[in-house]
């Protein structure tokens, strides 16, 4: 609840802040991405799991695992964007049919940040997924995966004049 009230003040303060009605569409879209990790982490046995958000970033859900294999890791990864695109494919569907544009409003919020999120550039999903996949066969594969991702944060932040890419991807550094 602590994280939740500090990523409402974060975006609803700053240069540009969202409005109520976005952030009541984007709180739901992360409640549910987090929570289809969630629960496949519960599912695979993961121990100590919470979920918090993160100011100007998102939300995300921790916990611990031991002996995991990497199929499981990648399954956990996909279990947050993949019904969130599925979801927002039926509510666009269904905002088209009935002429709701609440319901393609909150269907593009689901797509997109889902979407996104399937980029196989850390900590994204899609990167974790490629981690999994293959960084746990190569050692040399995840420390050039782990430089590009990095590489490609720092890009994305520079050219968007985006600062909390940039912070994330100092912390990626120092990890």
């Amino acid at each position: 609840l602590v994280s939740a009230a500090l990523f409402l003040g974060a975006f609803s303060t700053g240069s540009a802040p969202l409005s109520l009605d976005h952030l009541a569409i984007l709180i739901p879209v992360l409640l549910f991405h987090e929570a289809g990790h969630w629960l496949a982490m519960r599912t695979f046995g993961y121990r100590n799991l919470r979920m918090f958000f993160i100011p100007f970033f998102g939300a995300a859900v921790s916990g611990r695992h031991y002996n995991v294999p990497a199929w499981k890791k990648a399954v956990v990864s996909l279990m947050g964007p993949v019904p969130g695109i599925v979801g927002g494919a039926i509510l666009g569907s269904a905002g088209l049919v009935l002429g709701k544009p609440l319901l393609l409003q909150i269907a593009m919020t689901a797509l997109i940040l889902n979407g996104l999120n399937l980029l196989p550039i850390l900590p994204l999903d899609g990167g974790w997924v490629v981690q999994a996949i293959l960084g746990s066969r190569s050692v040399l594969f995840e420390v050039v995966f782990r430089v590009l991702a990095l590489g490609a944060l720092f890009a994305i932040g520079f050219f968007l004049h985006d600062t909390p890419l940039l912070v994330l991807g100092g912390l990626m550094l120092v990890t």
